[in-house]
C-alpha cells in the first residue's frame, strides 16, 4: 500500500530514534573515503542497533553480497527504486514508475526473502507542488505517484513512502570536505534539537563524485556513541508505531457524513474529527480489517480513530485520531442504512455521529441509536 502522506516517526517518545541509510549499497577499496556498507552494517550490529538501508537496484546488482550481509546482521533492506529518479517528474512525463520499484524488488526478494518491503522515494519526491498565491507554493494533498503505484496492483508487498524527521545533510559535509567527527556532531546536535524520529543518512550515493567522498561509515562510528551518551535509544523501522499501523491498511477511503464533503482530523484540537470544507483537500483514512466484519480506521498521522473510554455513560463520547494501537475502543462496524449510506457502530452499542459542541461540530459516539448519522465511504 502506498499512502499519499509520508510515513514518519515524529510521534515516537522523545529520546527514541531510528537510523536509516539511503543510496547504497557500495564498497570502496581500503579504509579511506568511499562507501563501506558491509562494515557499517557490522558496526551497527555490534552496537546492538538494527537500522534500515534503502537500496538502489542498480547498485544491488553490483553489490549483492553487501545486501546479504545487511540482512544477516538483522537490518531491514528497503526499496529505493532502481535508478534513483525523481518520481513525480517521471510520473508526469508518462514514465514507468512501477518498473522502478519492481526491478529492485525482483533483486531483493531472493536475497532477503522478505514478504514485506518498505519503500522510500528518492529525494523524498512524492507529491506535485501547487501555487497557493504568487510566490507561495506547497505540496498537493494527493500524490500522483501513489495513485500510479496503487492502481498497478502489482506491488502489494511494498509499503511507503517512508520519509524522515532528522537530517544534517551528510552529503553536503562530504562535498565541503568536513571531517566525519564534525559531521557526527552536527547530526547529534540536530537529533538533540528535534528529539525523536527517523534519521536520514547515506551509505553511498547515486553521484559517482559524491560516492568517492562518502564518509558516513566513519561518521556513524562517532555518532552512535555520542547519541548513547546523550541517552537516546534506537529502534528498527518496523517498530515505529506509525509504520506498524500502515502495514495493516488494505484500502484508502474518504469518509463523509451528514452533508459534509469529508471528515478530517483537526490537529489543532487534539486530533478531533471534524467536517471538512468544499475548498480543502479531503483526507484519506486507511481501512485496517480486523476479525469478523470489524475494522479500524487509520488517519494520515498513523494513529487510529478512538472512542472515549467511558462505557455505560449516557453522554456523547469524543472521537479523535489518537490511538497508537487497536483495542476495543478502535473497533468499528458498518451497518447499512439504505441509499448507499452506513451507520458506524462502535463499542457499547454506540454509533458515530456529528454533534455540536462549544468548539464546533465534532464526531462523537452517542448512545442514542435513533437518528444515527449516515456515512458514505468513497475510494481514496
Amino acid at each position: 500500500m502506498f499512502f499519499h502522506e509520508d510515513l514518519k516517526g515524529n510521534r515516537l517518545p522523545r529520546g527514541t530514534v531510528c537510523l536509516t541509510y539511503d543510496d547504497g549499497p557500495g564498497e570502496a577499496d581500503g579504509d579511506g573515503p568511499g562507501p563501506h556498507t558491509q562494515a557499517l552494517g557490522r558496526f551497527l550490529r555490534e552496537e546492538g542497533i538494527r537500522a534500515t538501508f534503502f537500496v538502489v537496484g542498480c547498485h544491488v546488482e553490483s553489490f549483492r553480497e553487501s545486501v546479504a550481509s545487511l540482512h544477516a546482521c538483522g537490518h531491514l533492506v528497503g526499496n529505493h527504486t532502481y535508478s534513483h529518479p525523481g518520481l513525480v517528474a517521471l510520473a508526469e512525463s508518462g514514465g514507468d514508475v512501477v518498473a522502478e520499484l519492481e526491478q529492485t524488488e525482483r533483486l531483493l526478494r531472493p536475497i532477503t526473502g522478505a514478504s514485506l518491503t518498505y519503500f522510500r522515494a528518492p529525494y523524498g519526491n512524492w507529491r506535485q507542488v501547487e501555487e497557493v498565491r504568487p510566490g507561495i507554493s506547497r505540496d498537493r494533498g494527493d500524490s500522483i505517484v501513489a495513485d500510479r503505484l496503487n492502481a498497478a496492483g502489482r506491488l502489494s508487498s511494498l509499503i511507503g513512502p517512508v520519509n524522515w524527521d532528522i537530517v544534517a545533510e551528510d552529503w553536503e559535509c562530504w562535498r565541503q570536505g568536513i571531517p566525519p567527527d564534525e559531521a557526527a556532531r552536527r547530526y547529534a546536535d540536530e537529533v538533540e534539537r528535534i528529539g525523536r524520529g527517523l534519521i536520514l543518512m547515506h551509505d553511498s550515493s547515486e553521484d559517482p563524485a559524491m560516492r568517492a567522498r562518502n564518509q558516513t561509515y566513519l561518521m556513524t562510528r562517532h555518532l552512535v556513541p555520542d547519541l548513547k551518551r546523550r541517552g537516546f535509544r534506537f529502534i528498527r523501522l518496523d517498530e515505529v508505531p506509525q509504520v506498524v499501523s500502515a502495514a495493516g491498511v488494505r484500502s484508502l477511503i474518504v469518509l463523509a457524513a451528514d452533508g459534509a464533503p469529508s471528515l478530517v482530523v483537526d490537529t489543532g484540537a487534539g486530533d478531533a474529527i471534524i467536517p471538512g470544507t468544499d475548498d480543502a483537500p479531503a483526507q484519506r483514512f486507511g481501512v485496517v480489517p480486523l476479525d469478523g466484519d470489524t475494522f479500524a480506521l487509520r488517519a494520515a498521522s498513523g494513529l487510529f480513530l478512538t472512542v472515549g473510554a467511558r462505557d455505560g455513560s449516557s453522554v456523547d463520547l469524543p472521537v479523535a485520531a489518537d490511538g497508537t494501537a487497536v483495542g476495543p475502543h478502535q473497533r468499528l462496524k458498518l451497518e447499512p442504512l439504505g441509499r448507499g449510506g452506513f451507520a458506524i457502530r462502535t463499542h457499547g452499542d454506540r454509533y458515530l455521529s456529528q454533534v455540536d459542541t462549544t468548539a464546533g461540530r465534532r464526531l462523537a459516539a452517542t448512545a442514542r441509536s435513533a437518528g444515527r448519522s449516515s456515512f458514505t465511504l468513497a475510494p481514496g
